[in-house]
C-alpha cells in the first residue's frame, strides 16, 4: 500500500483539530477509517475521543422534571410522565 501524502495526512489532521468524527472524516477524505485512526494515533495521541454513541433523548433537565412529576405523585407511571413532558 503506497503511503499517505504529507497533504493528506494534513487535512487528516485539520479534520481531526475540528472534532469531526472519523466517519465524517472519512467520507471526506477517502481514507478508510482504520488509516484515519492510524494517523490520529501516531500524530495525534493525546486528542480526546469523542463522545461514542446516540445523544440522549431527554436534556438533564426533562429527567429532572419527570423524577420530580413522579416523586410528587403528578404522574403514576414513566408513560404518564412521559405525556406529562410532550405537552411542555
Amino acid at each position: 500500500m503506497p503511503k499517505l501524502s504529507e497533504d493528506r495526512i494534513a487535512d487528516v489532521l485539520a479534520l481531526l483539530d475540528s472534532r469531526l468524527s472519523y466517519r465524517q472524516i472519512a467520507k471526506r477524505t477517502g481514507l478508510s477509517i482504520g488509516s484515519i485512526s492510524n494517523i490520529r494515533a501516531q500524530y495525534r495521541p493525546d486528542i480526546e475521543n469523542l463522545p461514542a454513541g446516540r445523544p440522549p433523548v431527554l436534556s438533564p433537565a426533562d429527567v429532572r422534571h419527570a423524577q420530580r412529576l413522579i416523586c410528587s405523585s403528578k404522574a403514576d407511571t414513566a408513560t404518564k410522565a412521559t405525556s406529562i413532558l410532550r405537552n411542555i
